[in-house]
């Protein structure tokens, strides 16, 4: 994975490419050690547990972003050593409609992870969920295949990438 930050801002994309733009609301928080990410969704809806995530993490990421959605599950999916998995696949960043832990060591780990909060409590249960679902997150909707740009402004998401 290449340490270099992005060459974008979040506020010249909207500028640019108003009518293509979907941006997703302020409720998530930035975790992660960067503030800035950019790459290729991959979506995943879990229940009960992370197991799937895990699996997904083993798989090399090529710089792409993973949107997980939890639904109204209240336990933490990802924490350092899920980010730590990631980080050694080479994605990009985590964007989870749900909850993480672990946040100090994730605040000091190479990757970008956004929330909608914290939880100290793991999932439990079987490993079930979905893969590669159109998803949404507030009124945004996500699709496997999308592009994720996220920077302290905020995190838009494009059907394709932009040129530089």
């Amino acid at each position: 994975m290449s340490t270099n930050l992005p060459t974008f801002k979040t506020a010249d994309i909207c500028d640019s490419h108003s009518g293509q733009v979907r941006v997703l609301p302020p409720t998530l928080l930035s975790y992660g050690g960067l503030s800035e990410c950019a790459g290729e969704v991959v979506t995943i809806r879990l229940a009960e547990n992370n197991a799937i995530l895990r699996e997904l993490f083993a798989e090399q990421g090529h710089g792409r972003i993973v949107v997980v959605d939890v639904g109204e599950e209240y336990f933490s999916v990802v924490g350092d050593n899920l980010a730590g998995m990631a980080i050694e696949k080479g994605w990009s960043g985590i964007i989870v409609n749900g909850y993480v832990r672990d946040t100090a060591m994730l605040g000091q780990m190479q990757i970008a992870v956004w929330a909608i909060g914290t939880c100290p409590r793991r999932g439990v249960g079987g490993a079930t969920g979905q893969n590669n679902i159109a998803m949404s997150i507030g009124p945004v909707e996500i699709r496997p295949g999308d592009f994720i740009y996220a920077d302290p402004d905020g995190i838009v998401v494009l059907d394709a990438p932009i040129n530089r």
